[in-house]
């Protein structure tokens, strides 16, 4: 496997470094993009995603030490196994994180290594500025950098009221309108995104 192949999917030198601190020999990194109840589908590079499963001590991992959805992670082949061997977890550069309700609160991780985070708001009945200030905290919280869009611009008879008061809310976060519904302003999205960086929705 080339390093390179990965870097469409965010890989990267500082992540390679990460890599070579917890990973053990033969291991190679892959992501995550899929999990499921019995494990996870992952990216490696080569070809189509393919299946993997916790082993070692990540099997005991709970809460926020569990993989997630973004992760990288070092893997190996067993002999005669198709599905790859989760053996260490790289260390994360966001994640978002959420309580888990039982006998003891925990945490559990909803998305791992996200560069932007879009929060998505209706100019409708909807729109709520104190709604938008809590996004904004969770993403900023989450060290990934939040992306304000205003959706539903074409049903709102004051956007240019909407668009001052969420930038009152979101201090130092770019806010953008859109109408998803007429295909307006979408473009703006793409400028955000491309090889090797990975964005999320909220809202």
């Amino acid at each position: 496997m080339r390093w390179t192949d990965l870097q469409p999917f965010g890989w990267d030198e500082r992540f390679e470094a990460a890599f070579d601190d917890v990973a053990e020999q033969g291991a190679v990194p892959v992501r995550a993009v899929v999990q499921t109840r019995l494990g996870y589908f992952v990216v490696t590079g080569q070809g189509e995603p393919q299946r993997a499963r916790l082993s070692g001590p990540l099997k005991r991992a709970k809460g926020a030490d569990r993989p997630a959805v973004g992760d990288w992670m070092a893997v190996v082949q067993k002999p005669r196994e198709d599905r790859l061997a989760v053996r260490a977890l790289v260390p994360r550069r966001s994640v978002f994180l959420r309580k888990v309700a039982g006998a003891v609160t925990r945490e559990q991780v909803v998305a791992a290594n996200v560069d932007y985070v879009f929060l998505v708001s209706g100019l409708d009945h909807d729109f709520s500025p104190r709604r938008i200030e809590r996004y904004v905290t969770l993403a900023w919280d989450s060290g990934a950098q939040p992306v304000l869009l205003l959706n539903k611009v074409d049903l709102c008879d004051d956007p240019e009221r909407c668009v001052a008061e969420a930038s009152a809310a979101a201090p130092g976060v770019e806010v953008h309108t859109l109408s998803a519904a007429k295909g307006e302003g979408l473009d703006v999205i793409h400028g955000y995104l491309g090889p090797g960086v990975t964005g999320a929705f909220l809202g």
